[in-house]
């Protein structure tokens, strides 16, 4: 059980970065909203490599509520945020977010009239057009989440 917390922990921070388009070798600072003791336990007495192996400045402890201007991850019952302020170019994050959602949106745009062409669904084998309306929600759900962040993003001063 720790070895999976302590992986998920590490693969939050990693997605955390991974979406910020943050490099792999930049510290950074995580707080931690913890619910569970043996979470806590695990996290403590695993502090040094969790940090050296999720490139960690440090893991300190949530003081009050989250702001809005954190990234979040979940590793169990415990949420992970970074601070955004200072970790990126606000402009130059808002100009990448916005070109990637206009990929997107003329992606979903092409997916869309594929699945409401009644020749393509009546040419095309089940599994493709399945696989389709899939790559459809994904690419909604994306555009969604996208959005979120570019909000975030936007809130920073």
């Amino acid at each position: 059980m720790a070895f999976e917390f302590l992986q998920a922990f590490i693969l939050g921070v990693r997605r955390i970065r991974a979406e910020l388009d943050l490099p792999p070798g930049k510290p950074l600072r995580v707080l931690v909203h913890q619910r569970s003791k043996l979470e806590r336990r695990w996290l403590d007495e695993n502090r040094a490599e969790v940090m050296s192996i999720g490139r960690i400045e440090s893991i300190e402890p949530l003081e009050g509520e989250a702001a809005p201007d954190m990234a979040v991850a979940l590793a169990g019952a415990t949420q992970i945020l970074v601070p955004l302020a200072g970790l990126i170019e606000r402009d130059k994050e808002l100009r990448r977010l916005d070109a990637e959602i206009e990929k997107l949106v003329r992606d979903h745009a092409r997916s869309r009239d594929k699945l409401a062409n009644t020749d393509y669904l009546e040419r095309a084998p089940p599994e493709v057009v399945v696989r389709e309306h899939g790559r459809s929600v994904e690419i909604a759900a994306a555009i969604k989440h996208l959005r979120e962040q570019h909000q975030c993003v936007e809130s920073l001063k």
